[in-house]
Parts: C-alpha cells; sequence; structure tokens
C-alpha cells in the first residue's frame, strides 16, 4: 500500500486504477487499508472458489473519497481454468487536467 500511495501521489489529479490479487476477502486487514483510500463498489462475486480474493479499486483523484466511479462492473468472468476469475469494469476518468 505505502507504494502505490507514494507512486500516486506524483500525480494527485489524476484517476486511480489498481487491479490486484489481493489473497484476501472483503473485510479483511489487507481489504480495509485499500477501501481507506480506494473504491470497490462492494463487489462480492467470488473470483476463487467461493471466495473474492481479486479487486478492482478506483479513486477519481486525490480528493475527497467517490463511491461513483463504476459505470459498468465489476463484473467477474467465468471459469475458465485458471485458479482465479478475471474482473472487468468500465471507470470514471478525471480528465479535467
Amino acid at each position: 500500500m505505502t507504494r502505490i500511495l507514494a507512486t500516486t501521489a506524483k500525480h494527485p489529479h489524476a484517476s486511480r486504477v489498481v487491479l490486484t490479487d489481493l489473497n484476501d476477502t472483503p473485510g479483511s486487514p489487507a481489504w480495509g487499508r485499500m477501501r481507506m483510500h480506494y473504491w470497490d463498489d462492494d463487489a462480492t462475486s467470488p473470483t476463487r472458489g467461493a471466495e473474492r480474493l481479486d479487486y478492482i479499486f478506483w479513486d477519481y483523484d486525490s480528493g475527497a473519497k467517490r463511491k461513483d466511479g463504476f459505470f459498468v462492473g465489476p463484473i467477474t468472468s467465468a471459469d475458465f481454468g485458471s485458479d482465479h476469475r478475471y474482473i472487468a469494469a468500465r471507470v470514471y476518468a478525471n480528465t479535467s487536467h
């Protein structure tokens, strides 16, 4: 998390999208740290077995956290033979700067 915050701090007006195999479930400490800064649309679809371990986190810019970033998804793929299912979404991006 520290590396993500340090990297994105260089671009305070840019939208941020973080795709991650967090290997942790919603409500876990790692998920909670990400949710302090980013939004994941409360996605709960399982991505590995019956658990949610993979996420798309979004932030419009470095201002107040917003919850309106996803206009399609996140959606989770059908099982395609991998041990994880992929996630896809369309998100709003800050294009004002």
